[in-house]
């Protein structure tokens, strides 16, 4: 194993925890001010399939660490979709009531 991919692996793993870390901390934010409005949905969408499909390929792969770390992001991203889709929905509801 050559120095550059013993540095990167290590590298690369924890930074896939940092991206589902993002989601987490995005999602603290929603759940705080319970305001999905300034939030593109079709934004989170994307990142969600395309996180999905890279847990896929991981998962073709064997790559289990990669894998693990792209399903904690699919969770992330997956759990910030239902919310924003719920605080939208709330609030239209109270609109029409």
């Amino acid at each position: 194993m050559t120095l550059v991919k013993f540095i990167a692996e290590p590298v690369f793993d924890v930074s896939l925890f940092l991206n589902a870390g993002l989601y987490i901390i995005q999602l603290y934010k929603l759940i705080k001010t319970k305001n999905a409005d300034n939030i593109s949905l079709t934004t989170f969408m994307l990142f969600f399939f395309i996180l999905l499909i890279q847990a896929l390929q991981a998962y073709y792969l064997s790559d289990y660490g990669y894998f693990v770390g792209m399903i904690a992001s699919v969770i992330a991203s997956g759990s910030l979709i239902i919310f924003i889709i719920y605080y939208r929905f709330k609030r239209r509801l109270k609109i029409r009531a």
